[in-house]
């Protein structure tokens, strides 16, 4: 296992829930999505592997956009993780546009919106090289809604209810990166077939090697 050690070096990037207040009718406001970027390292050396996470919220109320950037000079995974909070909140809100055929979730995370979700394909490096968005919206559960380029009337009242019995409701996003290939008990496992195309089944146990090497400082 000394050799996963050698090869790696952990970038993981954490999307910090705060406030972007938004202004509805008379002088209320609606705490809701943005985010900030800080970092965990880990004990690995080596590979150049730099990622960010981004989101377009395009000023539209419950419009959220996360995708993952590779801004680093190597080939890499990426997975990037929801968290919503207060964890009963979970069940009334649906990520909508989540995009469940170029991303995987974790099958132990459960039936919610949380949880660990993994991009099916190797992010190369190079200029705007960056994955498709997880989703496009996050929504109320039975409540319809018009997106469009401002927010809409309706839409803000839907939040100001919910907000008004979730007032510490949060969306918090993460996303790590590994590299594409490692030796696993002196065997070399590639996210690449020789073909060139994805293994997800390789991914998988390059993940696991990974989560059991990486420790938070």
């Amino acid at each position: 296992m000394k050799k996963i050690a050698e090869m790696i070096k952990r970038y993981k990037k954490i999307m910090l829930a705060v406030c972007l207040l938004v202004v509805i009718g008379a002088g209320a406001t609606i705490a809701y999505l943005s985010a900030e970027t800080g970092a965990l390292t880990n004990t690995f050396e080596a590979s150049n592997i730099d990622t960010d996470l981004e989101e377009d919220t395009a000023g539209v109320i419950g419009t959220k956009k996360p995708s993952v950037e590779n801004v680093g000079t190597t080939d890499c995974l990426v997975r990037m993780r929801v968290n919503i909070s207060p964890e009963d909140a979970d069940e009334k809100i649906k990520l909508e546009g989540l995009d469940l055929i170029n991303w995987s979730k974790d099958s132990a995370a459960g039936t919610g919106n949380s949880g660990w979700y993994y991009y099916q394909n190797v992010l190369e490096a190079g200029k705007d090289s960056k994955t498709t968005n997880l989703f496009e919206h996050v929504v109320i559960k039975d409540q319809s809604y018009i997106w469009d380029d401002e927010s809409d009337e309706d839409d803000q009242r839907v939040w100001k209810d919910f907000l008004a019995v979730y007032p510490d409701f949060s969306i918090t996003l993460y996303q790590e990166s590994c590299p594409t290939s490692m030796t696993i008990n002196g065997v070399t496992v590639s996210a690449v077939n020789q073909d060139g195309t994805f293994n997800p089944e390789n991914a998988a146990r390059i993940w696991a090697a990974y989560d059991a090497q990486t420790v938070k400082e």
